[in-house]
């Protein structure tokens, strides 16, 4: 109540310039009682409208604010038992939270034997390519004897043919035993 007319003394003291000016005026000039009269009636009706006004505002004022004082009640409320429920939400173990860990173990273990799978296929893979260029070193090897031998044959039989050598197929093959015999002992070196 007091705060309604302390807004309403400083709306008038706003106004209080004009208003002196109108007043200075006013006693100024000779004016009849009934202009006065009027004057002052319409002041004091335009004071009650803004009175009025003032009062139905400040009305839905304390409407408004017990409407929100209600809406921060309930939502006050409903936090609490929102805290309440997470709360215990918290505390409770879901149902399938052991099929999981179950699950995540098998996985785990899938996982290791995966891993140790992939090792050995790894290493059996490096063998088996060891293993494969061994064998084709010895093939290679055993064609260039094969030419080798070849080779020294057409060499015997030019010379046979030509006449400049006469051997017998035991000597022959004595010497190319003796060739192929001195390859294995001194291979040539591998890449």
């Amino acid at each position: 109540d007091i705060t309604q007319h302390g807004a309403a003394l400083a709306e008038l003291l706003v106004k209080e310039d004009q208003l002196r000016d109108a007043r200075q005026k006013a006693v100024s000039r000779n004016a009849e009682m009934a202009d006065i009269e009027k004057i002052i009636r319409e002041s004091i009706a335009s004071a009650e409208d803004n009175k009025q006004n003032k009062e139905k505002m400040m009305d839905e004022l304390q409407t408004d604010e017990k409407a929100l004082r209600k809406k921060m009640e309930k939502k006050k409320a409903e936090l609490e038992r929102n805290e309440k429920r997470f709360k215990s939400l918290q505390t409770v173990r879901p149902a399938f939270m052991d099929e999981y860990e179950k699950l995540e173990e098998e996985l785990h273990d899938l996982f290791r034997e995966y891993l140790e799978r992939y090792r050995n296929l790894d290493y059996i893979e490096n063998q088996l390519e060891q293993f494969s260029r061994q064998e084709q070193e010895r093939i290679d090897d055993n064609e260039r004897q094969m030419k080798r031998m070849q080779k020294k044959i057409k060499e015997e039989e030019l010379k046979v043919l030509r006449g400049d050598v006469q051997l017998d197929e035991n000597e022959l093959d004595d010497s190319l035993l003796d060739d192929a015999e001195s390859d294995d002992d001194d291979p040539e070196p591998r890449n």
